[in-house]
């Protein structure tokens, strides 16, 4: 059983170890904020790169992916992307879209 003044290890994705105090859960909490955070960015990110890619495949006249793993550009599979882009668009109501 662990004291009050035991260590919570962490590590990041580049294999740094962080130790949080268990004994200050707010340190705990303030860690998971960060973290969520950083998986907004993340999500943003790729969310921003799909569609710059998307874009400039329909710029240059291909058509849209009907599924996953038709269309591959840059590692990025957007038939994937482009798929989860028309799921949530169902799920809007008619004036939202």
């Amino acid at each position: 059983m662990a004291n009050e003044h035991s260590n919570l290890d962490l590590f990041d994705c580049g294999g740094n170890r962080r130790q949080i105090p268990m004994h200050n859960p707010t340190n705990l909490t303030s860690a998971n904020a960060r973290a969520t955070q950083r998986t907004a960015r993340d999500t943003q990110t790729r969310n921003h790169r799909s569609f710059r890619l998307t874009l400039a495949l329909v710029k240059d006249g291909d058509a849209l992916s009907a599924g996953p793993r038709e269309v591959m550009v840059q590692g990025e599979d957007l038939g994937v992307w482009i798929a989860g882009q028309k799921a949530a668009r169902e799920v809007l109501q008619p004036a939202q879209r």
